[in-house]
């Protein structure tokens, strides 16, 4: 089962699709936050792009990427022998805000400066489309690693004020917001399913 969840042959778009998602995302929340708010786009205060890779394999190695192993590696496929795949993302999504709650009471952490109510959404939320985007790939975790380490590391990136600006209760509202148009467009599409159903060719 170890050796399962880290297959890597699986389809390049899955990869394709786990890198590009989280930038749609946060492009999504700043053209509205620009266009309807009267903002600016920031390039002065964002990290250089070649640093990306340097976040990106930061996180995986040492951040929020070696909990999938855990969440959509042995959670997520043990619930699904007992509830359906939305149902199971869903109970993995408030397991893993429970988990990451007590950051959100230690000062100096990010979570501690984020709205608590949008915050715990936005997991519940990734978690549904990481159920899906895993399944797709019978049961891998490298995209959901992928998705999940390119979603915090771009929080440096996001084009009004960086991770300042996507901290804020509108900036983290635009992001969670579009995540909501995605999963709700996801859960119409895939059902109750979430790919489970469907090999990954």
């Amino acid at each position: 089962m170890f050796r399962d969840i880290f297959q890597a042959h699986i389809a390049p778009r899955y990869y394709v699709l786990a890198l590009a998602l989280p930038v749609a995302l946060f492009l999504g929340a700043a053209v509205i936050h620009v266009v309807f708010f009267d903002v600016v786009v920031t390039p002065d205060v964002l990290p250089g792009v070649i640093e990306y890779p340097l976040f990106l394999g930061f996180v995986i190695l040492f951040g929020g990427g070696l909990e999938e192993p855990g969440w959509r590696g042995y959670l997520l496929p043990a619930l699904q022998e007992t509830y359906s795949p939305l149902t199971a993302g869903l109970l993995v999504g408030v397991v893993w805000a429970g988990w990451h709650l007590p950051l959100v009471f230690i000062p100096g952490t990010i979570q501690h400066t984020l709205p608590l109510g949008l915050y715990l959404l936005q997991l519940v939320e990734l978690s549904i489309l990481l159920t899906w985007l895993t399944n797709r790939v019978e049961g891998s975790v490298l995209p959901a690693i992928l998705l999940h380490a390119g979603g915090n590391a771009l929080l440096n990136y996001y084009p009004v004020g960086g991770v300042v600006g996507v901290t804020t209760p509108l900036g983290l509202g635009l992001l969670v917001a579009a995540l909501t148009v995605a999963v709700l467009t996801l859960v119409i599409a895939a059902r109750r399913s979430l790919g489970a159903d469907r090999p990954a060719r």
